[in-house]
């Protein structure tokens, strides 16, 4: 159970539990499969150097092109996706899913199956989203994990999986500059503890106070209404 010091202390290390599944990038498939098309040339059609060297070259340009189109499509895109996100459209989301081919194959996997786990999580299919918020986290660097909590927390509460609900939240609330969804989640936790912790919820709660999205404010109310019973 978290402590009213615990801004103090290391954030905890939470990791999704089980096995993941391997996920391989387009992207970086690329040079191992232009280098083995490469030896399928040049020993099994014996073609000139000069036609290697041509084909050779195709790899490097395309990678480079690709980075500068994902470097203007991308930020578009999460921009558009979290617009129709905070809407609620999950129509919208998908469409943009589905039209951003380019992105799912060469955009960073797991920023994709990031918003393809929002996706079924909007919609209501929350053991998809689970497994796909899950192993977007498990392969993400560092930097970009403390993004995916939000995400996993709303999950974890949907699941009823309180234990890992507190660690994510804690985990959240320790990452984030504005925790006060963070602070929600933590408080839903401890609410449905072994050992519930009801006047710590309640600080959280007031802490969180005019800092929250809407979907959040309603399971604040939810809370308020619990604590005050």
């Amino acid at each position: 159970m978290p402590t009213r010091d615990s801004r103090l202390m290391p954030p905890p290390t939470w990791r999704p539990r089980g096995s993941r599944g391997v996920r391989v990038s387009i992207r970086h498939a690329l040079i191992p499969i232009s280098l083995l098309f490469l030896m399928v040339l040049a020993f099994g059609f014996h073609l000139h150097f000069w036609i290697l060297a041509v084909v050779a070259m195709v790899v490097p340009v395309s990678l480079v092109v690709s980075s500068i189109m994902l470097s203007k499509r991308l930020p578009r895109f999460e921009m558009e996706f979290n617009r129709f996100m905070q809407r609620g459209d999950i129509s919208g989301m998908q469409k943009l899913y589905k039209e951003s081919l380019f992105l799912q194959l060469m955009a960073p996997t797991d920023k994709m199956l990031a918003k393809k786990g929002m996706i079924y999580l909007e919609s209501g299919d929350i053991r998809t989203a689970e497994e796909l918020l899950e192993d977007a986290y498990d392969i993400a660097p560092p930097n970009r994990k403390a993004n995916l909590l939000g995400g996993l927390a709303r999950v974890k509460y949907q699941m009823g999986r309180f234990d890992e609900l507190q660690e994510i939240a804690e985990q959240w609330r320790q990452r984030s500059l504005f925790p006060g969804s963070a602070n929600v989640y933590l408080a839903a936790a401890l609410l449905k503890s072994v050992q519930p912790d009801p006047e710590f919820a309640r600080e959280l709660l007031t802490e969180a106070k005019g800092s929250l999205a809407e979907q959040d404010r309603k399971l604040a109310d939810v809370l308020w209404k619990i604590l005050d019973s």
